[in-house]
């Protein structure tokens, strides 16, 4: 038990120290211009100017943290489905910028966590993982690629990383996001992946993750 209590430390690193290496995507080739409808018959022909509020982000997470000392590899798997609560905010949008004002969400939910030695499972259970963000007030340029999906060319990390790049003092990479319309609700849709080595106690911890979230905002 105590070597899984050590991975567990390390299930908890993917959300900290991913923040500081994310390439966020669209969650196909940003220049594809693949379709143009969501099923719900507006597909993506609505205005996107316009000032909208917060209502939410539903996400899916997925990571693999892995250790190799010894001879010995120790791994933790860990998945979660997330839906954002007491969601806050509104999000004014223009030719060319995103500006958010005081969003903010909770998340409250666990995570299904495995832990293996050398491909063994010795470790299946429930972990909890709550995050409450603050307001935050901030504004994004974007260029519209097509009908469908955006460009951040200085990045996206609102509501897509816990802890903004400013603290780390590192720049966002760019980023995509791909929209569509629920009745007269727009979904922003954004995969972010992973791949990463972090460095605890002279041990690299290799970390692998990926994340697909839709932030919602209702057109007012």
């Amino acid at each position: 038990m105590r070597k899984f209590s050590i991975l567990g430390l390390l299930v908890l690193l993917v959300f900290t120290a991913c923040q500081k290496e994310v390439d966020f995507q669209a969650d196909a080739n940003n220049n594809n211009g693949s379709g143009s409808g969501n099923g719900s018959g507006n597909g993506n022909a609505q205005e996107l100017t316009g000032s909208y509020r917060f209502v939410g982000v539903d996400g899916q997470t997925a990571s693999t943290v892995s250790i190799t000392q010894s001879g010995m590899t120790a791994r933790t798997e860990a998945t979660g489905i997330y839906y954002t609560k007491n969601n806050a905010g509104t999000l004014l949008i223009d030719a060319t910028k995103f500006n958010f004002s005081n969003i903010g969400y909770l998340i409250d939910t666990s995570l299904k966590v495995k832990a293996y030695m050398n491909n063994i499972l010795l470790v299946e259970q429930d972990q909890d993982w709550y995050y409450e963000m603050p307001p935050q007030t901030d504004a994004f340029t974007y260029r519209r690629v097509n009908a469908d999906s955006l460009h951040f060319p200085g990045g996206f990390t609102l509501g897509s990383s816990l802890t903004p790049p400013n603290s780390i003092g590192t720049v966002p990479p760019p980023d995509g996001a791909r929209i569509s319309w629920s009745g007269d609700t727009l979904l922003l849709k954004m995969v972010m992946n992973v791949n990463t080595t972090v460095t605890q106690a002279g041990v690299p911890n290799q970390i692998r993750a990926n994340s697909t979230n839709v932030m919602k905002f209702k057109k007012l």
